[in-house]
């Protein structure tokens, strides 16, 4: 019966596309209707409240996957010497942007980063993509399924950022929008290309880090 009603989903586009819906917009209101009001109240800095903040949303996302969509995340990689440059050239990369600043903020910034990529990369790729590539390849793998599973979780990624109008301009949001759109593409194809959240998760660690040193100036 199971095996029967899990087939009903797969074959059904109407129904898994208003699951995925339903899974964005709870993820959403619980987000920016209770944890960011909350998280607002408590008396910390601004850097302790983004690690609270990324903390909790990252259980948030595994919660609401395990509760409603139940995509499987895969997060094992191949040890081979193109990977291992990667993450070397990552490493040696992210250096760059934490040789200055007071060392007490270091590894909160870190953690702070890391939490964050972390929460996207489970949401937008781990779930959202993976969801979307397993509906839409699952009779016939071609090119265009691919294209379209890259692109609405792309475009899925790069409309979360409308909520930046209240903290900044029209402009400065549709720049933001057509930049995280770009990046969006860049991970879910590194996802699709290693199967792995790891490097994803990796490659935007190491485009935050490129803000880290005005978090720097911002904190201090």
């Amino acid at each position: 019966m199971r095996t029967q009603n899990k087939l009903n989903r797969v074959n059904n586009p109407r129904k898994w596309i208003w699951m995925l819906i339903e899974f964005i917009v709870i993820e959403k209101v619980l987000e920016n209707g209770i944890l960011v009001p909350v998280i607002l109240k408590l008396p910390y800095g601004n850097l302790t409240s983004n690690i609270l903040y990324k903390g909790i949303e990252v259980f948030l996302v595994l919660a609401l996957n395990a509760w409603l969509i139940k995509q499987k995340l895969y997060f094992s990689t191949n040890v081979s010497l193109k990977t291992t440059l990667f993450f070397l050239f990552g490493v040696g990369y992210i250096s760059l942007f934490i040789s200055s600043g007071p060392m007490k903020l270091l590894l909160p910034i870190i953690l702070w980063t890391l939490l964050t990529a972390i929460s996207e990369e489970l949401l937008f790729r781990g779930v959202i993509l993976g969801d979307l590539f397993k509906r839409l390849t699952h009779r016939h793998l071609t090119k265009r399924s691919v294209a379209i599973a890259i692109g609405l979780s792309s475009l899925l990624f790069s409309l979360q950022h409308l909520s930046n109008l209240v903290n900044q301009s029209l402009l400065d949001t549709v720049c933001q929008m057509i930049e995280t759109f770009g990046m969006g593409i860049l991970l879910a194809a590194v996802y699709v290309r290693t199967g792995s959240l790891i490097t994803t998760i990796f490659t935007l660690n190491c485009q935050i880090k490129c803000n880290t040193k005005n978090l720097f100036l911002e904190v201090v």
